[in-house]
């Protein structure tokens, strides 16, 4: 594959990390969509997480691009995948892409000039639109990255942004100066709880215009089905959350609030009643006339 622009070595490095698994029905069309973009001055960190379909192949397909850095470790979760990624990359930006989003192809130029000029920033970020399994768009659904009020934002689940590391181009000296890594402990929850902890040592900004991600919804999402393991993961989670203590006690009480209300509907459509009302109860000690509200709400 040609580059699309001359190599230039005064230009910043951006390096993007791309932890796979099982990533095969998507991951040609991401790892497109990186090597196409309009800014070439990148290295695209390519993590196969143990993958037993054809993720190997597929991505081996563009080895004659230089740009291309590939390593394979056996099956260890998302996390330690961005963060093996994080430790390979040399680049003075990066971003974590999942293997099933697609990067608009002058989505890295318009980050780098972002950051080049304002340097009080330590990450900027673009608004999502999300598309199918066969990349139909769905415009009815689309997001806005965390900037400045991140916890509010993330605690308070707010519906309009996203927490999607796809979405979000940091200076890499930001986080190694500040030891941050991704928690080896999370995997669905673990780009929420990141961004958290990005939140007391730094600021980002959203770019204008139209959306420079587009975000794959399918039945192979990692959050997209409730399961035992994604019920568990989001426990601790909150476990870890609540141990943090830069979060406002107002802002605090509405994420328990919110997350044992979340929690009991995640029991009762998986059919564990005693579970279901245990949540339901603690959520409306916690908050009972939002619960009534919420309740009523669903009726109609």
């Amino acid at each position: 594959m040609q580059l699309t622009k001359p190599y230039d070595a005064k230009k910043p490095m951006v390096s993007i990390v791309l932890p796979c698994y099982n990533g095969a029905a998507f991951v040609t069309h991401t790892v497109s969509s990186v090597l196409e973009q309009t800014y070439s001055c990148i290295e695209l960190i390519v993590v196969n997480d143990g993958s037993t379909d054809e993720s190997e192949k597929k991505i081996l397909n563009f080895a004659s691009d230089t740009r291309l850095i590939y390593h394979y470790q056996e099956n260890k979760g998302v996390s330690v995948a961005r963060n093996k990624g994080m430790e390979m990359a040399g680049g003075d930006y990066i971003l974590f892409l999942d293997a099933d989003d697609i990067l608009i192809n002058t989505t890295i130029e318009q980050m780098v000039d972002f950051l080049l000029i304002r340097a009080e920033f330590g990450f900027v970020t673009t608004k999502a639109i999300e598309i199918d399994r066969n990349g139909d768009r769905n415009p009815a659904n689309n997001w806005r990255g965390v900037t400045d009020n991140i916890l509010e934002d993330i605690l308070s689940y707010n519906k309009a942004v996203t927490t999607c590391p796809s979405a979000y181009l940091f200076r890499l000296a930001v986080l190694k100066h500040n030891n941050l890594r991704f928690d080896e402990q999370l995997s669905s929850t673990a780009d929420r709880f990141f961004l958290q902890q990005i939140a007391g040592h730094t600021k980002g900004e959203l770019l204008g215009g139209s959306p420079g991600l587009l975000y794959r919804v399918h039945e192979g999402n990692m959050s997209g089905k409730i399961t035992n393991a994604l019920i568990q993961d989001n426990l601790l989670y909150r476990h870890k959350t609540l141990a943090m203590t830069s979060i406002p006690s107002g802002l605090r009480n509405h994420f328990i609030y919110k997350t044992n209300y979340i929690f009991a509907g995640c029991y009762y459509k998986t059919g564990r009643p005693l579970l279901f009302l245990k949540y339901l109860f603690l959520a409306l000690i916690k908050n009972p006339g939002k619960l009534i509200k919420h309740l009523l709400s669903k009726k109609n």
